[in-house]
């Protein structure tokens, strides 16, 4: 994604409002939608298509902005939230830890729910506060490093082994925990990357070789 971001954006800035709101909802459909049904043609649960349609709402939200109550943000994520837990008791009494329970925990849901958070977020008061700063700007490299489909096996099948868990509610609990802890270790592996980076002047030499490339 971050090797095709500069010919994406150079796409994006060439379409009108009216175009960009049609490639959102191609790309949603097919990246947040289509996956929970189990069509990985476009993208896996957590694949190309996911980050795509994320960064296309990004890029919609600033150069646009989406103007909306803060009590219909609010509603949405408890809503999603709410929805993705009753879905998981539904789905296990159903089918068991045999089937796949979290079917409903990826995709659409999600997406509603951490782009409702996001402009809440957004709306509120600007201010300046160093560490939060500080673990923000590693929050992409968490995503990337626990949502790859190989870490994401070892994590809470090997690592955490969650599978030993009977009950639907207390998995959600303890993810929960497991999330923080997931949050605080990957941010420290990332700043040691931007230091080895820094140190190596890898950054500087691919924004090089990108804008050869691009220009």
């Amino acid at each position: 994604m971050v090797l095709l971001a500069p010919f994406i954006n150079k796409l994006l800035e060439k379409l009108s409002k009216r175009e960009y709101i049609v490639l959102l909802i191609i790309t949603i459909f097919c990246g947040e939608v289509i996956p929970v049904i189990g069509n990985t043609t476009f993208s896996l649960d957590k694949g190309f298509g996911d980050i795509l349609a994320v960064y296309l709402v990004g890029g919609y939200i600033r150069r646009y902005d989406i103007v909306t109550k803060k009590f219909h943000l609010i509603f949405a994520v408890i809503a999603t939230y709410l929805f993705m837990l009753v879905s998981i008791l539904i789905l296990w009494k159903i089918v068991g830890y045999e089937g796949n329970i979290t079917r409903f925990t990826y995709g659409i849901l999600p997406f509603t729910m951490a782009i409702s958070i996001f402009l809440i977020f957004v709306e509120i008061p600007s201010f300046t506060n160093k560490t939060i700063n500080w673990f923000a700007s590693s929050v992409f490299a968490t995503y990337l490093m626990t949502e790859n489909i190989y870490a994401d096996k070892f994590i809470w099948t090997e690592l955490f082994n969650t599978t030993s868990y009977e009950n639907p509610l207390l998995i959600s609990g303890f993810g929960l925990l497991i999330a923080v802890f997931l949050v605080i270790i990957t941010v420290f592996v990332d700043k040691f990357r931007i230091l080895l980076f820094n140190h190596l002047k890898l950054e500087r030499r691919i924004h090089r070789i990108i804008d050869k490339i691009v220009f």
